[in-house]
């Protein structure tokens, strides 16, 4: 059986899709050009980064140049590690530039039909109202304003991370997340200045690769911009966002035989809304709550395309997977009288002539089986965590 026919990898797949979208806005910057320099720094789970980032903007946002550097220190079970990064990206109008300065490397993309499914995908997810009414309707805080680089600022409280912004300028943000800080501060910031034409210019000896948005995402993000409204309440009828995720499956071309085969769900929707109520990670954007007749599942999202989901299908959607060579079992345990398994899936990227040409990436998953509604859960998390964070994820679900 393909793993994958559970919802939720298919959900992880598509979120650099999604993210690519967070990444191309199309309305103009408030000011015409600028320059910021920021310190980074991000701690926990025996990793530390320090580094900057710069990043200049004409022509109203229409070109941006960011260069990155970092050195991320690692230490764990008694073995150190040290990575180094140096990352150019550059806008210019519909074209994205991703340089590895180190590796002379990078790739080439075409924002355009991300940007528009960018403005109607932001617009479904209510981005287009108010900003003060949508930082409030999303259990965010609008703080009173505060001065910082002689500006004054907007300060917004978020899901775990607080924001100073002035015109649509970060100038410092700081949040905590499972063990996790991070901290990004301007240092220096000069706005509506002549910034070189040579920043926007593509270094020489970079061997590029063009990047398209997977097929996947590309489906799902069309029908999630097109297609649909608001939840259901009867959960007779696939709402907007399960149209998009069977829409993504068709385009990709999956194989859809076991799920037909599949009984419908016995575990009624409103419990599944009940069970997952209180399921709210710092750092994190909750999506609409997804669902069919034989299939439940919510995705959140942060801004550097990490993902959490979870998700209810029929018990049968598991049978076989032991023979998945992707899928892993690491452990058997039990929670709250439930039997669990925690789990690892590998996908190994896209494949060429048979070759794979994409990092490998492995996500964490807990399996949670409920017997009497005939059904499971699974938590899932890209990138892969720890089982202890896994189960701080499984406690936030009401069983």
């Amino acid at each position: 059986m393909k793993y994958r026919h559970l919802f939720l990898p298919v959900a992880l797949a598509l979120l650099p899709g999604l993210h690519l979208v967070h990444a191309a806005p199309d309305d103009p910057r408030p000011l015409a050009s600028g320059v910021v320099e920021y310190e980074l720094s991000t701690s926990g789970m025996g990793s530390t980064m320090t580094g900057t980032r710069t990043e200049w903007w004409t022509d109203h946002g229409r070109k941006v140049a960011t260069l990155e550097k970092s050195t991320t220190r690692t230490e764990l079970f008694g073995q150190k590690q040290t990575e180094r990064k140096e990352e150019l990206t550059i806008v210019d109008g519909d074209t994205v530039y991703t340089i590895d300065l180190l590796q002379k490397t990078g790739t080439k993309g075409n924002l355009a039909e991300l940007k528009k499914l960018g403005a109607a995908f932001a617009n479904r997810m209510g981005g287009a109202e108010d900003p003060k009414k949508f930082v409030e309707k999303n259990g965010g805080k609008w703080l009173p304003a505060e001065t910082f680089l002689g500006r004054k600022c907007d300060v917004v409280e978020m899901m775990g991370v607080k924001t100073w912004t002035y015109k649509n300028v970060t100038l410092k943000s700081e949040g905590a997340m499972m063990g996790i800080t991070t901290s990004q501060v301007a240092k220096k910031f000069e706005e509506n200045v002549r910034v070189p034409a040579s920043k926007f210019e593509v270094p020489e000896g970079i061997e590029f690769e063009t990047q398209e948005t997977p097929a996947e995402a590309a489906a799902f993000l069309q029908a999630l911009a097109g297609g649909g409204g608001e939840d259901d309440e009867d959960g007779g009828t696939p709402n907007f966002l399960a149209q998009a995720m069977q829409q993504a499956q068709a385009e990709s071309g999956d194989d859809e035989d076991e799920e037909s085969d599949w009984p419908d769900l016995r575990l009624p929707l409103e419990e599944f809304r009940a069970i997952v109520a209180n399921f709210k990670v710092p750092g994190y954007r909750q999506m609409p709550l997804m669902h069919t007749k034989k299939e439940y599942g919510l995705i959140m999202a942060n801004n550097s395309g990490s993902a959490i989901a979870v998700g209810a299908t029929p018990a049968e959607a598991v049978k076989g997977r032991d023979e998945d060579p992707n899928y892993t079992r690491v452990a058997r345990f039990k929670h709250a009288g439930y039997q669990c398994e925690l789990i690892e899936v590998t996908d190994e990227g896209d494949e060429m002539d048979g070759e794979p040409i994409g990092p490998v990436e492995i996500s964490s998953g807990v399996v949670i089986h409920m017997p009497r509604k005939g059904c499971v859960l699974v938590v899932t998390s890209k990138p892969k965590r720890s089982k202890a964070e896994m189960m701080k994820l499984v406690e936030l679900l009401d069983l």
